[in-house]
């Protein structure tokens, strides 16, 4: 799969807004059920593809309601970064809510 067709003008503007940010474009969002192994429970996740004309690919997979997400590395071929995703880490037990502390 090649680079996105997007216009890269606006990437570039972006990147400019702050010295050395990087930015990551979505290309696609998907949203998946899963069966969770761990529980043996459905979830329900939030795929985002992204591109960096620098880095390439990157994939990363939220179950928002459960407060965990899983991803890999960057790699310029899409289909050795969807092999990278480490998936299992969505069966891991939910993230408890952080509390604010007031100073």
């Amino acid at each position: 799969m090649g680079a996105p067709t997007n216009d890269t003008n606006v990437l570039r503007r972006l990147e400019e807004l702050v010295e050395g940010s990087e930015v990551w474009e979505i290309t696609r969002c998907y949203r998946m059920h899963r069966y969770r192994h761990s529980d043996a429970q459905r979830q329900t996740v939030e795929v985002e593809i992204m591109f960096n004309r620098d880095s390439g690919w990157k994939v990363t997979a939220t179950d928002s309601a459960r407060g965990i997400s899983a991803s890999g590395p960057p790699h310029h071929d899409l289909n050795v970064v969807m092999a990278t995703v480490r998936w299992q880490d969505l069966d891991a037990p939910a993230v408890p809510p952080q509390r604010s502390v007031d100073t």
